[in-house]
Protein backbone atom coordinates (compact mmCIF):
# COMPACT_ATOMS: atom_id res chain seq x y z
CA UNK A 1 0.00 0.00 0.00
CA UNK A 2 2.86 2.39 0.87
CA UNK A 3 4.54 1.85 -2.50
CA UNK A 4 1.21 2.35 -4.35
CA UNK A 5 0.59 5.70 -2.60
CA UNK A 6 4.18 6.76 -3.38
CA UNK A 7 3.69 5.94 -7.07
CA UNK A 8 0.42 7.89 -7.14
CA UNK A 9 2.08 10.92 -5.54
CA UNK A 10 4.94 10.59 -8.02
CA UNK A 11 2.59 10.48 -10.95
CA UNK A 12 0.70 13.42 -9.52
CA UNK A 13 3.88 15.53 -9.31
CA UNK A 14 4.86 14.63 -12.88
CA UNK A 15 1.38 15.48 -14.04
CA UNK A 16 1.55 18.83 -12.27
CA UNK A 17 4.86 19.59 -13.97
CA UNK A 18 3.38 18.56 -17.29
CA UNK A 19 0.42 20.90 -16.78
CA UNK A 20 2.79 23.80 -16.04
CA UNK A 21 4.78 23.03 -19.21
CA UNK A 22 1.58 22.85 -21.29
CA UNK A 23 0.39 26.17 -19.85
CA UNK A 24 3.72 27.81 -20.66
CA UNK A 25 3.68 26.39 -24.21
CA UNK A 26 0.09 27.53 -24.62
CA UNK A 27 0.95 31.06 -23.48
CA UNK A 28 3.99 31.09 -25.76
CA UNK A 29 1.90 30.08 -28.74
CA UNK A 30 -0.91 32.45 -27.81
CA UNK A 31 1.59 35.32 -27.50
CA UNK A 32 2.10 35.22 -31.29
CA UNK A 33 -1.56 34.79 -32.21
CA UNK A 34 -1.81 38.53 -32.87
CA UNK A 35 0.12 37.98 -36.12
CA UNK A 36 -2.44 35.72 -37.86
CA UNK A 37 -5.29 37.56 -36.13
CA UNK A 38 -4.37 40.74 -38.02
CA UNK A 39 -4.63 38.95 -41.37
CA UNK A 40 -7.92 37.29 -40.33
CA UNK A 41 -9.31 40.67 -39.29
CA UNK A 42 -8.35 42.19 -42.64
CA UNK A 43 -9.88 39.25 -44.54
CA UNK A 44 -13.12 39.32 -42.56
CA UNK A 45 -13.39 43.09 -42.96
CA UNK A 46 -13.11 43.06 -46.75
CA UNK A 47 -14.70 39.66 -47.53
CA UNK A 48 -18.30 39.80 -48.80
CA UNK A 49 -18.87 36.29 -47.47
CA UNK A 50 -18.36 37.37 -43.85
CA UNK A 51 -19.81 40.87 -44.22
CA UNK A 52 -22.88 40.09 -42.07
CA UNK A 53 -20.54 39.00 -39.27
CA UNK A 54 -18.08 41.86 -39.71
CA UNK A 55 -18.71 43.47 -36.32
CA UNK A 56 -18.63 40.20 -34.40
CA UNK A 57 -15.46 38.97 -36.15
CA UNK A 58 -13.76 42.35 -35.71
CA UNK A 59 -14.48 42.27 -31.95
CA UNK A 60 -13.18 38.70 -31.61
CA UNK A 61 -10.03 39.42 -33.62
CA UNK A 62 -9.47 42.67 -31.73
CA UNK A 63 -9.72 40.87 -28.37
CA UNK A 64 -7.29 38.19 -29.58
CA UNK A 65 -4.83 40.81 -30.87
CA UNK A 66 -4.94 42.89 -27.66
CA UNK A 67 -4.65 39.94 -25.26
CA UNK A 68 -2.03 38.21 -27.42
CA UNK A 69 0.13 41.33 -27.53
CA UNK A 70 -0.27 41.71 -23.74
CA UNK A 71 0.88 38.11 -23.19
CA UNK A 72 3.80 38.61 -25.62
CA UNK A 73 4.86 41.77 -23.77
CA UNK A 74 4.57 40.02 -20.41
CA UNK A 75 6.61 37.00 -21.52
CA UNK A 76 9.32 39.12 -23.14
CA UNK A 77 9.55 41.84 -20.51
CA UNK A 78 13.14 42.29 -19.19
CA UNK A 79 13.96 41.05 -15.72
CA UNK A 80 14.29 43.50 -12.87
CA UNK A 81 17.82 44.84 -12.33
CA UNK A 82 19.41 43.33 -9.22
CA UNK A 83 23.02 44.51 -9.43
CA UNK A 84 25.68 45.88 -11.79
CA UNK A 85 29.35 45.06 -12.28
CA UNK A 86 31.86 47.61 -13.56
CA UNK A 87 35.17 47.03 -15.32
CA UNK A 88 37.32 50.19 -15.35
CA UNK A 89 40.12 48.46 -17.25
CA UNK A 90 42.76 50.41 -15.30
CA UNK A 91 42.98 52.71 -12.29
CA UNK A 92 45.33 55.44 -13.58
CA UNK A 93 44.28 57.99 -16.19
CA UNK A 94 45.53 61.28 -17.64
CA UNK A 95 43.76 64.64 -17.52
CA UNK A 96 41.58 65.08 -20.62
CA UNK A 97 41.46 61.34 -21.35
CA UNK A 98 38.12 59.82 -22.39
CA UNK A 99 37.51 56.12 -21.86
CA UNK A 100 34.53 53.77 -22.13
CA UNK A 101 33.76 51.88 -18.93
CA UNK A 102 32.15 48.45 -19.21
CA UNK A 103 28.97 48.29 -17.11
CA UNK A 104 27.17 44.90 -17.05
CA UNK A 105 23.65 44.43 -15.60
CA UNK A 106 22.62 41.41 -13.54
CA UNK A 107 20.62 39.54 -14.72
CA UNK A 108 22.11 40.08 -18.16
CA UNK A 109 18.75 40.86 -19.83
CA UNK A 110 17.84 43.55 -17.30
CA UNK A 111 17.81 47.14 -18.52
CA UNK A 112 19.84 50.07 -17.23
CA UNK A 113 17.61 53.04 -17.91
CA UNK A 114 19.67 55.56 -15.96
CA UNK A 115 23.30 55.58 -14.88
CA UNK A 116 25.02 58.13 -12.64
CA UNK A 117 28.57 58.58 -11.35
CA UNK A 118 29.20 59.27 -7.68
CA UNK A 119 29.94 62.86 -6.72
CA UNK A 120 33.56 63.86 -7.38
CA UNK A 121 35.59 66.65 -8.96
CA UNK A 122 37.96 64.62 -11.14
CA UNK A 123 35.63 62.91 -13.67
CA UNK A 124 32.34 63.30 -15.52
CA UNK A 125 30.02 60.69 -17.08
CA UNK A 126 28.13 60.51 -20.36
CA UNK A 127 25.74 57.53 -20.61
CA UNK A 128 23.96 56.91 -23.89
CA UNK A 129 22.83 53.80 -25.79
CA UNK A 130 24.23 51.54 -23.09
CA UNK A 131 27.71 53.12 -23.25
CA UNK A 132 29.31 54.76 -20.22
CA UNK A 133 32.03 57.23 -21.28
CA UNK A 134 34.18 58.82 -18.58
CA UNK A 135 36.13 62.05 -19.12
CA UNK A 136 38.93 62.83 -16.66
CA UNK A 137 39.20 66.54 -15.93
CA UNK A 138 41.32 67.15 -12.83
CA UNK A 139 44.40 65.74 -11.14
CA UNK A 140 43.78 63.76 -7.98
CA UNK A 141 42.58 60.50 -6.45
CA UNK A 142 38.98 59.60 -5.68
CA UNK A 143 36.86 56.55 -4.82
CA UNK A 144 34.16 56.30 -7.52
CA UNK A 145 31.10 54.13 -8.05
CA UNK A 146 28.08 54.01 -10.39
CA UNK A 147 24.39 54.10 -9.52
CA UNK A 148 21.96 52.44 -11.93
CA UNK A 149 18.22 53.17 -12.04
CA UNK A 150 18.57 55.43 -8.95
CA UNK A 151 19.05 52.60 -6.42
CA UNK A 152 21.56 49.99 -7.63
CA UNK A 153 25.18 50.83 -6.68
CA UNK A 154 28.30 49.23 -8.10
CA UNK A 155 31.44 48.41 -6.16
CA UNK A 156 33.81 51.32 -5.40
CA UNK A 157 37.07 51.77 -7.32
CA UNK A 158 39.94 54.06 -6.34
CA UNK A 159 40.86 56.12 -9.42
CA UNK A 160 43.95 58.30 -9.88
CA UNK A 161 44.13 61.08 -12.47
CA UNK A 162 47.62 62.23 -13.51
CA UNK A 163 48.77 65.52 -15.03
CA UNK A 164 50.86 64.34 -18.00
CA UNK A 165 52.83 67.60 -18.32
CA UNK A 166 53.62 67.61 -14.63
CA UNK A 167 54.69 63.97 -14.86
CA UNK A 168 57.04 64.84 -17.74
CA UNK A 169 58.56 67.67 -15.72
CA UNK A 170 59.05 65.38 -12.74
CA UNK A 171 60.73 62.75 -14.92
CA UNK A 172 62.99 65.39 -16.48
CA UNK A 173 63.89 66.69 -13.02
CA UNK A 174 64.60 63.15 -11.79
CA UNK A 175 66.86 62.52 -14.81
CA UNK A 176 68.66 65.82 -14.20
CA UNK A 177 69.19 64.95 -10.54
CA UNK A 178 70.44 61.51 -11.51
CA UNK A 179 72.89 63.06 -13.97
CA UNK A 180 74.10 65.53 -11.34
CA UNK A 181 74.58 62.66 -8.94
CA UNK A 182 76.61 60.75 -11.54
CA UNK A 183 78.74 63.85 -12.26
CA UNK A 184 79.29 64.41 -8.56
CA UNK A 185 80.27 60.77 -8.12
CA UNK A 186 82.67 61.02 -11.06
CA UNK A 187 84.18 64.22 -9.63
CA UNK A 188 84.63 62.54 -6.26
CA UNK A 189 86.29 59.56 -7.94
CA UNK A 190 88.66 61.87 -9.86
CA UNK A 191 89.37 63.77 -6.67
CA UNK A 192 90.13 60.52 -4.88
CA UNK A 193 92.44 59.49 -7.72
CA UNK A 194 94.20 62.83 -7.58
CA UNK A 195 94.51 62.61 -3.80
CA UNK A 196 95.94 59.14 -4.09
CA UNK A 197 98.40 60.43 -6.71
CA UNK A 198 99.35 63.37 -4.49
CA UNK A 199 99.71 61.06 -1.52
CA UNK A 200 101.88 58.75 -3.56
CA UNK A 201 103.90 61.74 -4.73
CA UNK A 202 104.40 62.83 -1.13
CA UNK A 203 105.34 59.36 -0.02
CA UNK A 204 107.67 58.73 -2.98
CA UNK A 205 108.71 62.15 -4.35
CA UNK A 206 110.53 62.75 -7.63
CA UNK A 207 114.28 63.45 -7.44
CA UNK A 208 117.00 63.86 -10.08
CA UNK A 209 120.35 62.26 -10.78
CA UNK A 210 123.16 62.92 -13.28
CA UNK A 211 124.97 60.68 -15.70
CA UNK A 212 128.17 60.66 -13.69
CA UNK A 213 127.30 61.76 -10.16
CA UNK A 214 126.67 59.56 -7.14
CA UNK A 215 124.07 61.83 -5.50
CA UNK A 216 120.41 62.71 -6.13
CA UNK A 217 119.08 66.26 -6.17
CA UNK A 218 116.06 68.57 -6.22
CA UNK A 219 115.00 69.92 -9.61
CA UNK A 220 116.47 73.36 -8.80
CA UNK A 221 119.91 72.14 -7.82
CA UNK A 222 122.69 74.01 -9.65
CA UNK A 223 124.66 70.80 -10.14
CA UNK A 224 122.10 69.53 -12.69
CA UNK A 225 123.33 71.71 -15.52
CA UNK A 226 125.00 68.96 -17.52
CA UNK A 227 122.36 66.24 -17.13
CA UNK A 228 119.04 65.80 -15.35
CA UNK A 229 117.46 62.35 -15.03
CA UNK A 230 114.11 61.98 -13.24
CA UNK A 231 113.68 59.21 -10.70
CA UNK A 232 111.51 58.41 -7.70
CA UNK A 233 113.16 58.51 -4.31
CA UNK A 234 112.48 54.81 -3.79
CA UNK A 235 114.48 54.06 -6.94
CA UNK A 236 117.65 55.88 -5.89
CA UNK A 237 117.69 55.21 -2.18
CA UNK A 238 120.62 53.03 -1.26
CA UNK A 239 122.34 53.63 -4.60
CA UNK A 240 122.68 57.42 -4.41
CA UNK A 241 123.31 59.77 -1.50
CA UNK A 242 121.38 63.03 -0.98
CA UNK A 243 123.00 66.17 -2.28
CA UNK A 244 124.48 68.41 0.42
CA UNK A 245 123.76 71.59 -1.54
CA UNK A 246 120.03 71.33 -2.42
CA UNK A 247 119.08 69.05 0.46
CA UNK A 248 116.54 66.77 -1.40
CA UNK A 249 113.96 64.53 0.38
CA UNK A 250 115.46 61.70 2.34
Amino acid sequence: MGQSNSQKNSIGCLGFIGIIILIYLGLSLYSICWIPAIFVLIYCFFSKKYRPYRVRNSIICGIIIITSVAVYTWLNAPNELNSISVDWGKTEFYIGEETEIKVDPHPSDAEINKLELSQNDIASLKYKDGKAVIKLKKEGTSALFFTANDNIDSSTEKITVIDKEKEKQQKALAQQQEKQKENQQQTEEESDTESQSTQQQNEDPVVYITNTGSKYHNSSCRTLKKSKIERHLSEVKGSYAPCGICNPPR
